[in-house]
């Protein structure tokens, strides 16, 4: 599932999946013992054309709270702040507020309609 995030020309790749663990050590990742019980998980991946792909994968299924899908939306705005140089505004958060936001509801509406 892919999320474009406009302004920003980003494309966020979503996944969904019962164990995080297992999805991160099948696409080759080391998975430390503090990501053994992980929901989820976000993180930049080099795609087939060389391009930097910005990953999300979620687990748990029916169990993901929207406290988790908020924490890694926090992340995924993060991350897109460090690819395209722009530095957090602490007097002025409206664009990371705006742009939290638009993750949060995408991210959801992508899981929640394939976990129902």
């Amino acid at each position: 599932m892919k999320i474009a995030v406009p302004i920003f020309d980003v494309t966020v790749f979503v996944y969904s999946c019962s164990s995080v663990h297992q999805f991160m050590r099948r696409r080759g990742y080391e998975v430390g013992s503090e990501r053994r019980t992980a929901k989820a998980c976000t993180f930049y991946e080099r795609g087939a054309s060389g391009a930097m792909h910005l990953c999300s994968v979620f687990g748990g299924g029916a169990g993901l709270s929207a406290g988790t899908v908020v924490h890694e939306a926090v992340h995924i705005v993060s991350m897109i702040f460090q690819m395209k140089g722009v530095a957090p505004d602490l007097d002025n958060d409206e664009v990371q507020a705006y742009l939290t936001a638009f993750v949060f509801n995408e991210v959801s509406k992508l899981l929640w309609k394939q976990i129902r």
